[in-house]
């Protein structure tokens, strides 16, 4: 039907052709795309007598990097970090946790970050220890429990057991 109406303009059979696979092509671009689903990992945190396991984001944007020992940074709420370490208290940083410098779309600010003893990884070949620092979301952050640089999902940069 579409191309003798398209053949009422005297255009080569070719042409037609064309256009109508052009439009076809055009068309699934111009429908919205469903929305997809975030993805997600499991994280296994020792540290001290303490253990957690948090579901946590993976982030593609979290680039964080601790300037020092050039590791990783997971961010985790306060209140996972909280049922893991005693957190000092606003303005006081002692031993084992540091300050980074960070930058988000709201702006810089100062990060306090830690070493666990271990942190595990739940990927499809089971589950992988990598080397990261865990770095504490700011006061008012209720979003994921943790969020996980992208690059670490990548089996080939972390220590498979």
């Amino acid at each position: 039907g579409v191309m003798r109406f398209m053949a009422a303009f005297g255009l080569p059979a070719a042409v037609l052709t064309l256009l109508g696979c052009l439009l076809l092509r055009a068309v699934p671009m111009l429908l919205p795309r469903p929305e997809e689903a975030p993805r997600l990992a499991t994280v296994d945190v020792r540290h001290g007598a303490h253990h957690l396991t948090l579901t946590a984001l993976i982030d593609s944007g979290n680039l964080l990097r601790d300037p020092v020992t050039g590791l990783p940074v997971i961010v985790i709420s306060r209140r996972a970090a909280q049922r893991l370490v005693q957190l000092p208290g606003k303005g006081k940083v002692t031993y084992p946790f540091r300050l980074i410098t960070v930058r988000t779309v709201n702006g810089s600010g100062l990060m306090t970050v830690f070493h666990p003893d271990s942190v595990f990884l739940l990927l499809p070949e089971g589950w992988t220890r990598v080397e990261a620092l865990l770095g504490v979301s700011p006061e008012g952050y209720d979003g994921f429990q943790a969020l996980v640089p992208a690059r670490l999902m990548n089996p080939g940069l972390a220590m498979t057991i």
